[in-house]
């Protein structure tokens, strides 16, 4: 038997009315119970704050903290400096998790002696009703191993949810505020003081994708955030692990493709080219870097995309717009169940 270590449940909460009991009760109907539940009502004007109350009379584990809207990092980080509980792990308020979550989770923390242990993920959207399952054997990764297959394999996500964290990692860590992508601004951090981390299997995270969600909206200068987390992540490595140059320079600028795709698939604004002149220019500048860099890329390479952008820039835009009406019509299309499945390798 598993010694019940207590675990900090953080879920930060903003209008998600519709959403929140379904999230709430899949926490606290854990099949693992030593738990405190932050539930923080960031500045709701819908009924969150009164679901929120309603359930603290119902359970002892759960801690309410109202407080004025300051997003989603300002949320987490008051939880986290009430947080008392060894580990802690964040649930976003619109998704839910399978029962076992929290117990296959700290067994894997516990039987490996890792720092952060990482379950499943189950993408949901309600019109398509398609689902993304991350699935694989159980496994262990050791430093610096794991920031390879951190940036070169899907499986270990930016977000900070579908994870189980030692609490003591944000010791002297927080989520940036006033941030989009907050996460990808420490993930990486967290992932590369770890010594090792390890995967459950058979415990599932399951993500709403809502049209609504802060992640779901059209490109704006706020999409930039990425950018600078991409920047952050490769100071923070290059300077950890030099001798993984061309890799992760490799990654920055697959992150600037990425942008590039969503600037060209989204509505044209008045910062449009402005916006693209500084992802080329930071682009061509870190292309020139990358052919000259030294250490291995592990099969990793540089998207087709970047060339195809860099040498033919119509071109370009016509796959962009390609793929976003592709991505549209499987938005649009309401019959059938669609289960994808990537096997860990």
């Amino acid at each position: 038997m598993m010694n019940l270590q207590l675990v900090s449940v953080i879920i930060a909460v903003y209008n998600v009315e519709k959403y929140l009991k379904k999230c709430i009760e899949s926490v606290i109907n854990q099949t693992y119970k030593n738990m405190e539940i932050f539930l923080v009502d960031d500045g709701s004007t819908d009924n969150s704050s009164k679901i929120c109350n309603d359930y603290k009379k119902m359970d002892s584990r759960i801690k309410v903290i109202h407080k004025k809207n300051g997003g989603v990092s300002s949320a987490r980080n008051v939880a986290l400096d009430r947080a008392s509980g060894k580990y802690v792990t964040f649930i976003d308020s619109d998704d839910w998790v399978s029962e076992n979550w929290i117990e296959f989770l700290v067994n894997s923390i516990e039987k490996h002696n890792s720092s952060v242990s990482i379950g499943e993920i189950c993408c949901c959207s309600a019109a398509r009703k398609s689902y993304i399952e991350f699935v694989g054997d159980e496994e262990v990764i050791d430093a610096p191993n794991q920031m390879i297959k951190y940036i070169t394999e899907q499986n270990i996500r930016s977000t900070a949810t579908n994870k189980l964290y030692y609490l003591s990692l944000f010791e002297n860590l927080r989520f940036p505020e006033g941030k989009i992508n907050e996460d990808a601004y420490i993930t990486h951090q967290i992932i590369g003081e770890s010594e090792r981390i390890s995967f459950a299997k058979d415990c599932y995270y399951y993500i709403r994708i809502r049209s609504g969600s802060i992640t779901q909206q059209h490109f704006s200068v706020k999409n930039l955030d990425l950018l600078y987390a991409s920047d952050n992540m490769e100071k923070y490595y290059l300077d950890k692990y030099p001798q993984f140059e061309k890799l992760v320079l490799a990654h920055s600028i697959n992150e600037i493709s990425v942008l590039l795709n969503a600037l060209f698939a989204s509505k044209k604004d008045d910062n449009f080219l402005d916006i693209e002149s500084q992802l080329k220019t930071i682009l061509q500048d870190k292309t020139r870097i990358y052919d000259n860099a030294k250490g291995e890329t592990y099969n990793y390479s540089i998207s087709d995309d970047v060339y195809l952008y860099l040498s033919d820039r119509k071109k370009y835009i016509q796959k962009c717009k390609k793929n976003a009406r592709v991505n549209m019509a499987r938005k649009m299309a309401v019959k059938g169940l669609s289960v994808l499945k990537f096997k860990r390798y």
